[in-house]
């Protein structure tokens, strides 16, 4: 039966630590898919954001593109090559995009027609080719044949330029160029982004043809590490990239879940260690040969010695304060502790010495005197503990008697006189020391002239507690005995014999 119960506590314990197990496990593969997830859902936002918010660029571009197309078109056709044909549009496109500054038309590089013509004196007769930025932009867009878009750079007036470059091609042969320069923090302002996307972080650079940088002319710089997407208008590729960023990334999210799984990995891991503390931390039981212990007798809230045995006789009491002394019973051989002040060692008693003592003593007394029967009466108020003393009593050949409480004892000692009472100290409503005093006080056997074989019944605590204090407080109260609990039946029917033997009693 122990092996089964061995093999089925090891069963146990390993289900503890497979289960332990599996949380971790289970708690690392929800924190990987919820970062995956995470990742996921944020890179298809973002992505989304992105490019949403680079086609709102592109229609506001295209708007521009289609002016200056028809610019274009006027002047291929001949017939726009004057401020009369050109005017009309040039103004209409002014009023209705508040965000274009300007629109230049140059034949080869050099500027003859300049809108708003308000401000035409400064530009007419400048050459386009004296900047390398305007220059690189123009080259590019006569080799691709198509809108370039440059920019944008700092004006003298403040202002973030960006310039459309359209060249006029004429069959093969190039007549020059229509320019739009428009306020990108204008156009980028009126589309309201950041309130169309709270939450993101939203920035917009230009990349140089030549060299492949990207710098950085419009919105938040963290927005940089985010997700991009290029501007198109139709097939066309421009030189503006849009990036956005969440300000709350699943990787901060990421870190509070990681803090998480470390606090549910180590809470496992501090669970199988207790456990296995537990299991080593508890001390193995030793057989206990020949030896009853009333276990019923000993508090929860104070530990004893294992089954020692304390005797203290009435006698010392009044004589000598104690030295508290032990004796193990399963080791053998005694434990002294010892007390403040002038006290004397106390005699220390033995179950050997005890029974040793007691069998010289039958030796050399008839046996009629020891065999005589004595009565007993045990007051105490646990069940457990009166029906063990009686059965024990019993076999040791005395009539004896048990009560619950100290009312019901004296009810008892009013129809019948004992020898003897073994009086449990701790009871509810009148204790064992009250008991003791009201016996002694009114001294019940002989008011009723009872027969007794003493002149008055002998008195013998039961008590937990074992030093200086308990014994005066017995002395005190009329006990002619103490017994420490727990204690063995042969000590307790040796120190009854002992008792009356030192009062001459057969």
């Amino acid at each position: 039966m122990s092996f089964i119960s061995s093999q089925k506590k090891n069963i146990a314990k390993m289900s503890i630590v497979l289960l332990s197990l599996l949380f971790c496990v289970s708690a690392i593969f929800f924190f990987v898919m919820l970062y995956k997830s995470a990742n996921r859902s944020e890179s298809e936002l973002l992505g989304s954001v992105s490019k949403r918010i680079a086609q709102q660029i592109s229609e506001s571009l295209q708007e521009m593109l289609n002016v200056g197309e028809g610019l274009r078109e006027l002047i291929i056709a001949g017939s726009g090559r004057n401020y009369a044909s050109l005017g009309p549009l040039a103004d209409e496109a002014l009023a209705r995009l508040p965000y274009i500054d300007s629109i230049t038309i140059a034949p080869g590089a050099i500027v003859r027609y300049f809108f708003p013509e308000s401000r035409a004196s400064a530009s007419i007769g400048h050459d386009l080719l004296d900047n390398p930025d305007r220059m690189r932009a123009l080259v590019e867009a006569v080799r691709k044949k198509s809108a370039v878009l440059q920019g944008p750079e700092l004006s003298a007036e403040g202002k973030n330029l960006a310039f459309l470059r359209i060249p006029v091609i004429e069959g093969s042969e190039l007549w020059g160029f229509v320019s739009i320069a428009f306020d990108a923090d204008k156009l980028l302002s009126d589309l309201d982004l950041v309130s169309q996307f709270p939450g993101l972080s939203i920035a917009v650079a230009s990349s140089d043809m030549e060299k492949g940088d990207k710098e950085l002319f419009w919105g938040e710089e963290s927005a940089l590490s985010g997700y991009s997407a290029g501007l198109k208008i139709g097939s066309e590729d421009f030189s503006w990239t849009i990036y956005v960023a969440s300000l709350y990334p699943y990787r901060q999210v990421a870190l509070w879940g990681a803090g998480l799984l470390i606090l549910v990995l180590l809470s496992c891991g501090l669970a199988i260690l207790a456990g296995s503390l537990e299991k080593e931390g508890k001390a193995p039981i030793g057989s206990k040969e020949a030896l009853i212990t009333i276990k019923p007798f000993v508090p929860k809230t104070e530990p004893l010695q294992e089954s020692s045995i304390e005797v203290i006789k009435k006698a010392e009491i009044l004589q000598e304060p104690l030295a508290e002394n032990l004796v193990s019973a399963s080791l053998g051989r005694p434990i002294k502790e010892t007390v403040e002040g002038p006290a004397q060692e106390k005699i220390i008693l033995r179950d050997q010495e005890i029974e040793k003592e007691a069998e010289n003593k039958e030796s050399a007394a008839p046996k009629e005197k020891i065999a005589s029967a004595r009565s007993v009466l045990v007051v105490d108020d646990s069940e457990v503990n009166r029906d063990l003393l009686l059965r024990m009593l019993t076999l040791k050949g005395y009539e004896a008697r048990a009560v619950s409480s100290a009312e019901a004892a004296l009810e008892s000692l009013r129809v019948k006189s004992f020898d003897i009472m073994l009086i449990d100290c701790v009871m509810p409503e009148m204790d064992g020391y009250a008991l003791a005093q009201k016996i002694r006080a009114e001294d019940i056997s002989q008011q009723k002239g009872l027969q007794s074989a003493l002149p008055r019944p002998v008195l013998i605590a039961m008590s937990p507690r074992h030093d200086q204090e308990e014994a005066e407080k017995c002395a005190k109260a009329g006990f002619d005995s103490l017994l420490v609990k727990p204690f063995t039946m042969t000590a307790l029917d040796q120190q009854i014999r002992l008792i009356f033997d030192d009062k001459r009693i057969g």
